[in-house]
């Protein structure tokens, strides 16, 4: 009995970390935006973001957090774009 309880509270929690991970496979960027990459870290995002509109690649761009990045390791972000 002990035995299952372990297991069905180990699968329950890989499946949580899972889904947190990886994000719903429904999400999708607002009208007309692209997602154009990911990025470990916001400020990576968005520096890239910026220097898309300043070289005119894009008209505008907004970064998406998947999951935040801590003072011990990476997230996630996901850059849209507007062309």
């Amino acid at each position: 009995m002990k035995r299952r309880l372990v297991a069905s509270t180990a699968l329950t929690a890989a499946a949580v970390v899972t889904t947190l991970a990886l994000g719903s496979p429904a999400q999708a960027g607002a009208a007309g935006y692209v997602k154009y990459g990911s990025f470990n870290w916001g400020d990576q995002c968005n520096s890239i973001g910026i220097q898309g509109v300043a070289d005119h690649a894009w008209q505008s761009y907004y970064c998406d957090t998947v999951s935040p990045s801590s003072p011990t390791g990476p997230g996630l972000y996901n850059l849209w774009v507007l062309y």
